[in-house]
């Protein structure tokens, strides 16, 4: 995972694509050695780097765009296809009418789920501080200051609640230590350092463009 984050954090000016979706998949593995409920509520992060993988299929093949296509050249795409706001539910409220038996009709943008994605790495760079520099913190309080970082400001009360419980049940942070197949935290540190570059570089790309508050 930590090279992965390196390799997504290296140029700010384009992310990679298909190296952002193998992180995210790695993140949920990542989860899952946290216990069932935590995986379930981050279930959606596999979803999502399934619906990157599938734009940048369609931007290669129906746009004829180049392989290379990163995560910002993707969003300025969908920014100038008028897609942005799109996430396959909303698109009939987004879209012109003539559009809607069209690919605009189900598209769901990188870009808004960028978003949420940008949230994940600010609750995954807050939990690795915790448990790198932050001893006294049980796995437990680590996990809850985290979700607070990342996601709490962006949830409802239901799904705030449903997170609790599972953070709840997140166990003991030696066992996590040793499911990541790490013997001391202290190894996760570059990790760490790469995800907070990659978290201020998703900031700096969705800010750029004003849409940190994408629906």
């Amino acid at each position: 995972m930590t090279s992965l984050a390196q390799q997504c954090s290296d140029d700010g000016e384009n992310i990679p694509v298909d190296q952002f979706c193998e992180l995210l998949e790695s993140i949920v593995l990542l989860l899952r050695g946290m216990g069932s409920m935590m995986s379930t509520a981050f279930s959606d992060v596999a979803e999502k780097a399934e619906i990157m993988r599938r734009n940048k299929k369609f931007m290669l093949e129906l746009l004829q765009k180049a392989h290379a296509i990163s995560l910002n050249a993707t969003i300025d795409e969908e920014i100038a296809l008028g897609v942005i706001e799109c996430n396959g539910d909303n698109n009939k409220k987004k879209l012109d009418k003539s559009k809607y038996i069209s690919w605009e009709g189900t598209y769901n943008s990188t870009g808004r789920n960028l978003v949420r994605m940008w949230w994940l790495t600010k609750f995954l760079t807050k939990l690795l501080d915790n448990l790198i520099n932050q001893h006294n913190l049980s796995l437990v309080s680590s996990c809850q200051d985290a979700y607070t970082a990342g996601f709490a400001d962006h949830h409802p009360w239901l799904v705030r609640k449903g997170a609790g419980l599972a953070m709840m049940a997140a166990g003991q942070k030696e066992a996590l230590i040793a499911k990541w197949g790490v013997t001391n935290v202290e190894e996760a540190r570059p990790a760490l350092e790469h995800f907070t570059k990659l978290r201020d570089q998703l900031h700096q790309l969705l800010s750029s463009r004003n849409l940190l508050d994408l629906p």
